[in-house]
């Protein structure tokens, strides 16, 4: 997403994959909690995203995310609730242009409190920074991006790489990983992630398409050759833009 224009997303509540525009658009699945109604929506503008809730009447809260080289994805994680305030994890991932050569993933925590009077539920929303990780990627302007996450780890690239990182959300250490088939060596095409927590990185597309797949625990289970793993029904991915 250039700087020029914008696309808006909204994380709503359920399991479907969602096509918007060739753009991926998923949300977690989540059991019944305090915002179950109640949605983020994102406006990616390249160097910063600003967000609103959606969901109540009238908006209650409302910010802007950066600066950014180009922020080019954007991924929610699973919420936690204590009493009437729910949290979660905001992962975006900046791309950079190029100069300086720098891939980095932002860590934000995302706090929604609820309040209820005469009947009328209002949601105290803030998203406030937590860490920001230098991925060992090649920044490259326009570059595609992926990311997906499962319990323990988010895992993101880009096309412009034949690696791709994975990322401990608790003590934020990184493992790179490549293709397991030193044949096709070629860059990251998609990392996807079931519910069950199990995440696919292809590397490749076509005949020569590798990838390596990992367990909910984000260990190594299995890699091959001339399978292009893409989208599945009931996937996590990030929004890219």
């Amino acid at each position: 997403m250039s700087s020029v224009g914008y696309r808006e997303y909204y994380f709503v509540r359920t399991a479907k994959l969602l096509a918007l525009g060739g753009f991926l658009l998923s949300s977690l699945a989540l059991s019944a909690t305090l915002d179950e109604n109640i949605a983020t929506s994102y406006t990616a503008l390249g160097t910063s995203i600003n967000w609103q809730v959606a969901g109540v009447n009238p908006p209650t809260s409302s910010g802007t995310l950066g600066p950014f080289k180009r922020a080019c994805a954007i991924l929610e994680g699973k919420a936690s609730t204590l009493g009437d305030v729910v949290s979660r994890s905001v992962y975006i991932l900046d791309a950079g242009d190029g100069h300086p050569n720098t891939v980095v993933l932002h860590v934000y925590t995302r706090t929604d409190t609820f309040t209820t009077t005469g009947g009328v539920t209002s949601d105290l929303e803030t998203i406030d920074p937590l860490e920001s990780v230098v991925l060992p990627l090649t920044s490259r302007g326009g570059a595609a991006c992926y990311m997906a996450e499962n319990d323990t780890s988010v895992f993101a690239g880009t096309n412009a790489n034949n690696q791709a990182s994975i990322i401990n959300k608790k003590t934020f250490a990184q493992t790179a990983i490549q293709s397991y088939v030193t044949a096709t060596g070629d860059n990251v095409s998609q990392i996807t992630a079931s519910e069950s927590g199990v995440v696919l990185v292809s590397f490749g597309l076509g005949s020569n398409a590798g990838f390596a797949e990992f367990d909910d625990k984000s260990h190594y289970l299995a890699a091959g050759q001339f399978f292009n793993f893409t989208v599945v029904a009931g996937t996590t991915v990030a929004t890219t833009f």
